[in-house]
């Protein structure tokens, strides 16, 4: 009986693991390069910062189909590049930006893609 219940612990706590942490929005002031997948919980990424790269590294970054995956708002000479951005309600927001590079980006599901 032990057994059966120490074997029942064990595979709730390995579903546990399996659930994705959801993420507050994090802002970019300087080159900036994802190590992994991130759910986010409104907004993804805030670029604050002129002339930095945010470089995805191969990686999703998802939302609930509200906020905005990559936002650039007022900012310049920005890359973004190297991932997937997806189920925002926009992918990347430009506002009263310019002279972005983005390159290398799969948007997918998003309201409205850049």
């Amino acid at each position: 009986m032990l057994s059966v219940i120490i074997a029942s612990t064990l595979s709730t706590a390995f579903d546990l693991l399996q659930v994705r942490a959801q993420e507050s929005p994090i802002e970019v002031w300087s080159d900036y390069t994802l190590d992994r997948d991130i759910t986010f919980v409104g907004d993804g990424f805030i670029v604050k910062a002129d002339n930095v790269t945010l470089d995805l590294n191969g990686h999703t970054i998802t939302e609930g189909g509200e906020g905005i995956g990559v936002n650039l708002t007022e900012v310049n000479g920005v890359t973004v590049k190297n991932g997937e951005i997806s189920n925002f309600s926009f992918g990347i927001y430009l506002r009263d930006a310019g002279n972005h590079t983005i390159t290398g980006n799969t948007l997918t599901k998003n309201s409205y893609g850049i």
